[in-house]
């Protein structure tokens, strides 16, 4: 068979569908500089142009494939997407230039001994929230851990993320104390009172079955006719049943049975700045005022 009548071979285009584009710098840096972009930035458009001649020349079964690369990188280089990067890239550098600097030594002594955090703080993923602005906490002090609700499944129910970091956090970190933090307008909440709202989001409906032992407890006292007052009353009620969940965890209930443990629960008020904190002895939760900090540091549940 001669050269020329043998069948083309086609050869597969290996391009990663799932992973992001290989960006490729343009090697403009006035062009760069004209758009506000730090220097160095790679740029989309010659990673966008290659997939688009390759579309042109490639086999039909290899045209879809591109054809929805190409519009990734289009969406990834979209004006407003850029934008939000390059905010986190404003922010990059000024952190590298400014903060970083003034810290330096207190970062690299935290490398060379390793991080003992004194709190495990348990909250909502909510973007609303800064734990360690909350609590003006610095780099290893606090072991943050955030998901939708701040929920911490029963020991044995659920093994994921949650559970580990609880083990990893007591029992290695060797934390004194946790805190689950709850927050005003919270959408999990708002989900388990109109559950409809998580109908297309299966993964998320399944997660807050983990909350819904706080609304039974709701409903059941029937104190509140109105909505709003529903929803303050389940985010509380939601904390107390998550503290009672962390207390299923072995290395919790151990910790406990050394009173060398306490467990707090605090709802943060966004729109105020304000933090309520459920008070043992009152078994209800009252709002931390600042004036005592060492008066109140004792009303959690041990």
């Amino acid at each position: 068979m001669k050269r020329s009548d043998q069948p083309a071979m086609l050869h597969p285009i290996r391009i990663c569908l799932t992973c992001p584009p290989v960006i490729q710098s343009n090697g403009a840096a006035e062009d760069r500089q004209r758009n506000g972009l730090p220097a160095g930035l790679p740029r989309l458009s010659s990673k966008l142009a290659a997939v688009n001649a390759l579309q042109g020349r490639s086999a039909p079964q290899h045209r879809s494939a591109l054809a929805n690369y190409a519009i990734s990188i289009s969406l990834m280089s979209a004006p407003q997407i850029q934008d939000w990067h390059k905010r986190l890239l404003i922010g990059l550098s000024n952190f590298q230039k400014n903060v970083y600097p003034q810290k330096q030594a207190e970062y690299q002594r935290l490398v060379r001994e390793g991080q003992r955090p004194h709190t495990l703080f348990i909250t909502c993923a909510d973007s609303r929230i800064d734990p360690e602005l909350l609590t003006q906490s610095g780099p290893g002090e606090i072991f943050v851990s955030r998901n939708i609700g701040n929920l911490v499944p029963a020991y044995g129910e659920l093994v994921g993320g949650v559970s580990a970091l609880v083990e990893y956090s007591v029992a290695a970190l060797q934390v004194d104390q946790v805190v689950v933090c709850g927050h005003t307008d919270c959408g999990a909440m708002k989900a388990l009172v109109h559950p409809e709202h998580v109908e297309k989001l299966p993964t998320v409906k399944r997660w807050l079955r983990n909350a819904e032992a706080a609304l039974s407890t709701v409903q059941a006292r029937g104190k509140t006719n109105d909505e709003a007052s529903t929803l303050e009353e389940l985010i509380e009620e939601n904390v107390l049943l998550q503290m009672s969940h962390l207390r299923t965890h072995p290395t919790i209930a151990g910790r406990l049975a050394q009173k060398s443990l306490a467990i707090y629960g605090w709802v943060y008020d966004i729109g105020h700045g304000q933090v309520r904190m459920f008070d043992d002895q009152q078994q209800r939760f009252l709002t931390f005022d600042g004036s005592d900090p060492e008066l109140q540091a004792s009303s959690g549940i041990s």
